[in-house]
């Protein structure tokens, strides 16, 4: 014979439905006290209220869950809001140390990145000490000394992180380094300006950083690795790579994250934040 399932709920009412049903008796022991029949109803009445206790605990326990699911993805939407905020701040942090480095009378050329946090998955650093030889001996061009900027390497969750992890030489996930690309819009075309790269951070992350800096969605870029010709050590090289000619919603600014794209690389669906340190 076929049986039809029922919902929770259905289920719920069919017991406590049956469970209120009186037992038929005997039309001839209608009359008559029988101690058995109160034990046997007190023990319905005893069912009957542990069965309620247990639907409406399963009831509480279905609603919590529930509620805690919808919890976790609010979370996850607040955490990429944290990351994103957090990566702009330091982005400005960055800008704002250049600048003053070059009230102080650094030049474009002079600015250092040196430090022993940011490497590729091979374990190398990626602007060690020394990566601009042009930069001054005291270190008072150096964005993270304290003669020079003194400011704080940014270190960000594991959950803001992208997933290249696994390729060799490429950028550690949430790498920064200083690099050299001309922004359409941003000072001179045709001339590369220094830019603050973090590299291969969270689709949510990087979507989240574009909202707050009112640009729509995720730009896709024909963005190359950064080589050694690009990943900044005193000078800018001579052929300008372009940002902004694939995607035109980038031309004119100052900070956003794009998605590389085209480009056949191993890191190829990375999603990188630019900021702008000098326009030139």
């Amino acid at each position: 014979m076929e049986q039809t399932l029922l919902s929770f709920p259905e289920f719920s009412l069919k017991i406590l439905g049956e469970s209120k049903k009186t037992k038929k008796k005997d039309p001839l022991r209608i009359c008559q006290t029988n101690s058995g029949d109160d034990i046997d109803n007190e023990n319905g009445g005893v069912f009957f209220y542990i069965l309620l206790a247990i639907i409406l605990l399963a009831a509480l326990t279905y609603a919590v869950s529930q509620n805690n699911r919808g919890n976790t993805k609010l979370l996850t939407d607040e955490q990429a809001h944290v990351a994103a905020t957090e990566i702009i701040e330091y982005g400005n942090t960055v800008a704002a140390a250049v600048q003053k480095l070059r009230l102080r009378g650094c030049s474009d050329t002079e600015i250092s990145f040196e430090n022993d946090i940011y490497q590729r998955n091979n374990g190398t650093l990626l602007q060690p000490t020394n990566h601009n030889p042009i930069a001054p001996a005291d270190k008072s061009c150096d964005i993270f000394n304290i003669s020079g900027g003194n400011i704080n390497p940014l270190t960000l969750p594991p959950a803001a992180l992208g997933q290249f992890a696994s390729v060799p030489g490429a950028w550690k996930p949430g790498a920064i380094a200083l690099y050299v690309r001309n922004i359409l819009g941003v000072g001179q075309n045709g001339v590369n300006d220094l830019i603050l790269l973090i590299n291969d951070i969270s689709e949510n992350a990087c979507s989240e950083t574009n909202r707050l800096n009112q640009i729509e969605d995720i730009p896709e870029e024909d963005d190359t690795l950064p080589t050694s010709g690009y990943t900044f050590s005193g000078t800018y090289s001579a052929s300008a790579a372009i940002l902004g000619d694939d995607a035109p919603e980038l031309v004119g600014k100052t900070a956003f994250c794009i998605k590389r794209n085209g480009t056949a690389l191993p890191t190829e669906g990375a999603y990188l934040y630019h900021q702008v340190l000098i326009a030139r």
